[in-house]
């Protein structure tokens, strides 16, 4: 574990509830075969703690958010050993699927706008790393036009989140000035 982490201590998740969120999603990713998934988890948190975010229930949604959504973990395990705080926070994030019609992304958005405040910080993380992602990195089968949807389906996320955290905020910006894509 990073040692950065070592910062975070509140009274509602302990620091070592915290590390077991990481060893844990690192344990159910890695039977998976999927390391990618585990660095975006840790991006997350990088960003999560740049931003100042100390709150560990926070922390440990936003490692554990996607081992519900693309693992054999389930939330009534998420809830046993983590508590109500950080399962209300998966099961809220769990719930923030890829949209695949505009419809699913109106409802998605819908759903960003009456999310508890933690779990709009951590999908704000989220759609930062995956914007700077789809910009310098992005899957081979993507097409230039979708790659431009997915950028905006990412904006508007920011838009439902904006003002929670004057950093991601920063940094969302950033990323959208760039946001041109070029033709492959």
């Amino acid at each position: 574990m990073n040692p950065s982490y070592s910062v975070f201590q509140t009274p509602q998740v302990s620091q070592a509830a915290f590390a077991r969120a990481v060893a844990f999603a690192t344990k159910a990713h890695g039977e998976d075969g999927d390391d990618e998934s585990v660095s975006r988890l840790l991006r997350r948190v990088d960003l999560l703690s740049d931003a100042g975010i100390v709150d560990l229930r926070v922390m440990s949604a936003a490692v554990l958010c996607d081992v519900v959504a693309t693992t054999a973990a389930g939330q009534a395990q998420i809830m046993a050993m983590f508590g109500p705080g950080v399962s209300l926070l998966v099961a809220t994030l769990a719930d923030y699927k890829e949209p695949t019609t505009t419809k699913g992304h109106r409802q998605r958005l819908m759903r960003t706008a009456s999310a508890p405040r933690g779990a709009k910080l951590v999908m704000l993380a989220d759609v930062i790393d995956r914007m700077h992602t789809l910009q310098h990195a992005p899957p081979p089968d993507f097409t230039v036009a979708r790659i431009r949807a997915c950028i905006g389906e990412c904006q508007g996320i920011v838009a439902c989140c904006a003002g929670l955290s004057p950093y991601l905020d920063l940094q969302a910006a950033k990323i959208a000035r760039g946001a041109e894509i070029n033709d492959r």
